[in-house]
């Protein structure tokens, strides 16, 4: 007789009026997998799209969902284009699928989503990190297009030399963004109310923005959980509100920049170097590594440890000659 712990058990255990929300219930709290979760909901005839619907939205977080149709995929436990369109309408472009399934199988998975020709100028390599690969993906640098809703957690992401990028909507969820050499691009727009935007879980670096002439704003209540990195942003004035940092901030020749968002903390490290019109930086401030300066006009004493915890005031560098 099987228990809990087999497909025969689940179903046996399942009363016939249980609808499959119900059903999926008692397979979730019986700690089946997924695999095993999809299989005993469609031996009980439910359709591989209700049975879709149930497993992807019963998951939090956009990365979760794409991990569940990956592994259904990996199966050919359903059509690879169902667990597609099904991702789809969960707010996840369905080339997501096909990224995931890894650089090997990338090409076969796009051809067989109809969707070889959106990314065939797109660049993929892999990169060096620590004692593994991270793969990049580096967008098409004559055209402005960057689909929506791409969810990419394993792997970075390089806009580069595109001078036809005016307005970036950061509708992605990426395991680090490089954008630099972006002549036109003016604005960053607000990225998707997940809060997953950089979910990478393996601490790369995060979000590195360098040398856009024209970027004058960045999205309201920007989360970046490794390093926030702004180079050479002559037209950037502020850092949004309700940024919010998991390690590092470092501020490079944004000439303009005069101020610090208030309430801001900085967990690691805060490198101010090259900022003439910094003003000072707000009382409320927080650091929990060290701060370092250079090329930065106010006197040492205005870096005062405001009320609170203690700031580690790193070494000032004295400037290049």
């Amino acid at each position: 007789m099987g228990g809990l712990g087999s497909p025969d058990g689940w179903a046996s255990a399942c009363p016939a009026n249980y609808d499959a929300l119900q059903f999926l219930g008692v397979l979730r709290l019986s700690g089946a997998s997924y695999l095993d979760q999809a299989w005993a909901l469609l031996r009980k005839g439910h359709g591989a799209s209700l049975v879709l619907d149930l497993l992807l939205g019963a998951e939090p977080g956009l990365s979760r969902k794409l991990g569940v149709g990956a592994a259904l995929a990996r199966e050919c436990l359903l059509p690879l284009a169902s667990i597609a369109w099904a991702l789809e309408a969960q707010g996840i472009n369905p080339a997501s699928l096909a990224f995931t399934m890894g650089p090997d199988h990338l090409q076969g998975c796009l051809q067989a989503l109809n969707l070889e020709h959106t990314f065939q100028d797109w660049r993929i390599r892999e990169l060096r990190h620590g004692a593994g690969w991270v793969p990049e993906l580096e967008v098409d640098p004559l055209t402005g297009f960057l689909p929506p809703g791409l969810v990419l957690p394993g792997w970075h992401m390089r806009i580069c030399r595109n001078p036809c990028l005016v307005d970036l909507e950061l509708d992605m969820v990426v395991g680090a963004l490089v954008l630099q050499d972006c002549p036109s691009l003016k604005r960053i727009r607000p990225q998707r109310p997940t809060g997953e935007l950089f979910a990478q879980p393996n601490g790369c670096p995060t979000l590195h923005l360098a040398h856009c002439p024209c970027l004058e704003f960045l999205p309201e209540g920007l989360a970046v959980q490794e390093e926030l990195s702004l180079v050479e942003l002559p037209a950037l004035r502020k850092l949004p509100t309700g940024l919010l940092l998991g390690r590092h901030l470092v501020l490079r020749s944004c000439h303009r920049l005069e101020r610090l968002p208030e309430n801001l903390e900085v967990p690691g490290d805060l490198v101010l170097e090259d900022l003439p019109s910094l003003r000072g930086l707000p009382a409320s401030l927080r650091v929990g590594g060290t701060i370092r300066t250079r090329c930065c006009p106010n006197p040492r004493a205005s870096l005062r440890p405001p009320p609170g915890p203690t700031w580690k005031l790193g070494p000032r560098v004295a400037p290049k000659m």
